[in-house]
This record gives C-alpha cells, structure tokens and sequence, in this order.
C-alpha cells in the first residue's frame, strides 16, 4: 500500500485550518444553556433525572454549573427532551492552534 503525498491544495487547506482554528465545547456557557432550556421547558432536574434515567442528579447539576459536559448520547437525548438540535444546546469557542 503506497502512502498519500500531501499535496499543495492540502498544504493550503491546512493553512486555513490552522488560521481558522478548531472549536472547543465551553462547558460554562453550554451548562447556562442547558439551564435555560430547563426553565423554559417549566420542566424540573427531577424530570430530567427521570427522564435520563439517572439514579442522581448529580450530573445534570455539573452540566449545568460548568463542571462537566454531557456525552454526546446524552446531548442526543436533552436534544429530544428540550425538542431542539444539539446546536442549540452546545456552546463553543474556537481555538487556534
């Protein structure tokens, strides 16, 4: 098997790249809006919890203060739940490199 030279147009595609930068989810300004979508749904961490299926709410409430991001499963799932994209619930900054 023979190795793919890289070739100018993927030399200038990655210059672009690099200008551009990559995004990085922010877990703060997503965990806002996560916390937004459940107050506007009137919905509770409790019904999210249920819903989930999590024993605790111990996540729900790091998603929400910042402290972690949901899996992409569980992104999937708040997406159906709140009735919107997974856009809509992420928040990322882009980072050059």
């Amino acid at each position: 098997m023979s190795k793919r030279r890289n070739t100018k147009g993927d030399q200038v595609a990655l210059k672009r790249i690099k200008a551009k930068g990559y995004p990085v989810i922010n877990p703060v300004n997503t965990g806002v809006k996560i916390s937004r979508y459940l107050t506007d749904s009137g919905c509770t961490v409790s019904d999210l919890q249920e819903y989930l299926g999590f024993n605790h709410p111990t996540s729900i409430y790091r998603w929400q203060n910042g402290e972690a991001v949901p899996r992409v499963d569980n992104l999937i799932a708040l997406a159906e739940f709140f009735e919107c994209t997974i856009d809509d619930l992420v928040c990322y900054d882009m980072v050059s490199t």
